[in-house]
């Protein structure tokens, strides 16, 4: 059965009694579907290492996507799609990966300051906030 991104608005507690065993034990509720403003790949945790990621703009359950992003394959980031945008790790560094999980997961396009967060035609150094420093 596949619930994501069905605008789900509630699930029945009963459905998550931990007594039910299997990964309802393990993540309770987030198991069948992330809560609202809360988001990932699938949109439900399936393991420890891919939970439900924060973001503010998801209203409803199961949600796979925030606002026009999305993490692929869990919490470590292996692809950033934004509005058409990729970034992969063969092309940016741990840096920007890290910069990018920042802005993902802490409602980065809520950020009244976003200015190139996230454009992968910009150099991450010129991301609003972000200052680097090369040889420090």
């Amino acid at each position: 059965v596949f619930l994501q991104d069905n605008l789900i608005t509630g699930l029945d507690d009963e459905l998550c009694d931990k007594a039910r065993g299997g990964l309802i034990k393990q993540f309770g509720c987030d198991s069948i579907l992330c809560p609202p403003k809360t988001f990932n790949a699938i949109g439900r945790q399936d393991s420890e290492s891919n939970p439900c990621h924060i973001c503010p703009s998801a209203q409803y359950y199961g949600s796979t996507s925030c606002g026009g992003a999305a993490v692929t394959e869990g919490t470590e980031i292996t692809a950033v799609v934004q509005e058409g945008v990729e970034i992969r790790p063969s092309d940016a560094n741990e840096e920007k990966q890290a910069l990018a999980k920042l802005y993902l997961t802490c409602g980065g396009e809520y950020w009244t300051e976003n200015e190139h967060w996230m454009d992968s035609n910009i150099s991450f150094c010129k991301w609003k906030g972000v200052e680097c420093r090369f040889g420090a």
